[in-house]
């Protein structure tokens, strides 16, 4: 019982920590756990009550505490909103293409300073924020594969438009899958809606300027530099 769960732990440590976080990797633990349910169960018949109350109000209020001290003594930058599951980027996932358009609403709940949506290195395309409230558009600056937005951005119902002026199609990254909602809204993909299928996006609120080179920081946490 002692090795299948230390290797359980383990495993899940080192892809937690060292690798990645990708669901694939949980069904190599199936096995561990049928070997833990069929082992007998001892049962301890003199075990404190008080021990047992003590340890579960500590399990309860450290988490809360040491989240509400990193929360106050650590005010650097928060995500509002954001979808950044993609396949490995050692992988080298083939991109999909476009004809004309792509759009998917994402919602709000606090106010933003920056915005970066992965679309794809060498690219024409040209990528929108469109506030639904006022009907107003951002135009997003592209570095390498990054579109992004330095500006305060309030809370509420937006839209990201990739739009392609060219008359053929052109590459873009998102991410889709077959069974999973990878975010509240659907991406429609030249008209069509596909509740699957999402932009790699992310909404930060900084709280030091709001204009920092997110591209670099994605790129370090990628390849763990």
């Amino acid at each position: 019982m002692l090795l299948s769960i230390l290797t359980i732990l383990g495993y899940l440590a080192f892809h937690t920590l060292l690798w990645e976080s990708e669901p694939r990797y949980g069904q190599v633990i199936l096995p561990m756990l049928f070997i833990l349910l069929t082992l007998p169960i001892k049962k301890k018949h003199h075990q404190s009550k008080q021990v047992g109350i003590i340890a579960l109000c500590l399990a309860i209020i450290t988490p809360i505490f040491f989240s509400y001290y990193y929360a106050k003594t650590n005010k650097n930058d928060q995500i509002i909103a954001a979808q950044r599951s993609q396949l490995s980027v050692q992988y080298h996932a083939k991109s999909s293409t476009i004809q004309s358009l792509l759009k998917q609403r994402v919602r709000l709940n606090a106010e933003a300073n920056y915005f970066s949506v992965q679309i794809h290195k060498q690219t024409e395309l040209k990528v929108y924020l469109k506030n639904l409230s006022t009907n107003s558009y951002y135009a997003l600056k592209h570095k390498d594969d990054i579109f992004y937005l330095n500006r305060k951005i309030k809370a509420g119902n937006y839209e990201i438009i990739a739009v392609n002026p060219a008359p053929t199609k052109q590459a873009v990254n998102i991410i889709k899958t077959y069974n999973y909602y990878l975010a509240p809204y659907p991406l429609y993909i030249d008209g069509k809606k596909d509740f699957h299928s999402s932009f790699i996006y992310t909404f930060v609120y900084d709280y030091k300027n709001g204009n920092y080179d997110w591209l670099k920081l994605n790129k370090e946490k990628r390849f763990g530099k």
